[in-house]
């Protein structure tokens, strides 16, 4: 019997072979990555909530302990309007986080986080900053400051992840997959018909700045993962949509 996976259904259905198959599935993600940053855009305002925060997307060896491998995630979401942005980081630290609350966050806008000490200056950002002490309670009881907002787009992400091999090349891919239907739900797009849409504009001879855009997306950083794909023996366990050996899990540390 074939093993079962979302790849194996579409070359059951299409009747192409493994290789063309995960091909066109790289050839979709990347698709999907240049949308998010075609469709960027900063949230909040002067006097709008944002509840910012940091996320683990890992693995834990034999199903216990500690996070072994995995991918940090940066996101924040607007209250009033749930609109958001993911990113994946390298690490927490203020040299990576503060860049990017100020690329993704209009000056003036009310932040909510936790006590992560790399947002200890943004008082002095332009910034009306709140915290919430987690390790006392998830809502202040004095202010009513709260970050459960992000908490649920966490969980929301981590339910939309490919239960399959979620091995860190992969997680940019899934996360900007996950904007991508978000982004079209709350535009009430049709996500097949904007897919073919950015498709256009990332492959259109045309557009002198695709090569620019490409490094600026960074997203030669996904092409080892496609010539790993493509290279995998049909046998092998390690491609996309072989069953994971070891249990996801999100951690936070």
């Amino acid at each position: 019997m074939n093993r079962g996976g979302p790849l194996n259904d579409i070359l059951r259905e299409t009747r192409i072979d493994k290789r063309t198959g995960v091909d066109w599935k790289n050839f979709c993600r990347e698709v999907v990555v240049f949308s998010s940053f075609q469709t960027h855009l900063q949230i909040g305002s002067p006097g709008k909530i944002v509840e910012i925060d940091e996320y683990k997307i890992g693995r834990r060896k034999f199903h216990r302990g500690h996070a072994v491998e995995g991918q940090w995630v940066f996101g924040g979401v607007e209250r009033e309007t749930n609109k958001c942005f993911i990113v994946p980081v390298e690490d927490r630290s203020k040299q990576t986080l503060l860049p990017l609350i100020k690329k993704y966050i209009r000056p003036g806008s009310v932040i909510i986080s936790d006590f992560w000490k790399s947002y200890d200056t943004l008082d002095e950002e332009g910034y009306t900053h709140y915290k919430v002490n987690h390790s006392e309670h998830f809502v202040d009881p004095e202010t009513g400051h709260h970050t459960n907002t992000i908490e649920g787009l966490w969980r929301h992400l981590k339910v939309s992840l490919s239960a399959y091999n979620r091995r860190k090349i992969f997680f940019n891919g899934y996360i900007q997959t996950f904007i991508f239907l978000r982004w079209c739900n709350a535009n009430q797009k049709n996500p097949f018909e904007e897919f073919l849409r950015f498709a256009g504009q990332l492959y259109d001879p045309t557009n002198t700045k695709v090569e620019q855009q490409r490094q600026e997306f960074q997203m030669h950083l996904m092409e080892p993962s496609i010539v790993l794909e493509v290279s995998a023996s049909e046998d092998s366990s390690e491609d996309e949509d072989a069953p994971p050996k070891k249990e996801g899990a999100f951690n936070k540390n």
